[in-house]
């Protein structure tokens, strides 16, 4: 069983989704509706210092809105292509473009985000 640390960057409570082999521990996180469609200098602040630190595997960032491309600007550079971007149904090409400029490269719907974070952690060392 592998365990993951993962920074919740998203509206609504974490959940841990089923995830064979996969066992998943928030270590810090923002998901109350004014964090996460709002975010101000404070949360991208922490973002960025947390990121930075270490000891986060990987990031869930909800789009709500086009809020969550605050949120991937500060995300340390190493770690950005460890973030996952949800939405409520599968985004179109349109909507990745921002997160794609600024290097995240895995999206998808909130109910796939079990299978992408178990695909994610099988292409982490």
């Amino acid at each position: 069983m592998r365990k993951v640390r993962v920074m919740w960057l998203d509206s609504g409570e974490p959940h841990s989704p089923r995830m064979e082999g996969v066992e998943f521990e928030v270590v810090w996180g923002r998901w109350s509706e004014a964090d996460s469609y709002h975010p101000g200098p404070e949360e991208t602040r922490a973002v960025e210092q947390v990121t930075a630190a270490g000891g986060v595997d990987l990031v869930v960032i909800g789009n709500n809105m086009g809020a969550g491309q605050k949120f991937a600007k500060v995300v340390a550079e190493p770690l950005r292509s460890r973030a996952i971007v949800v939405w409520n149904s599968e985004p179109r090409e349109g909507d990745k473009r921002p997160y794609e400029a600024l290097g995240l490269s895995h999206f998808g719907a909130r109910h796939e985000l079990g299978r992408l974070i178990v695909e994610m952690v099988r292409e982490m060392p």
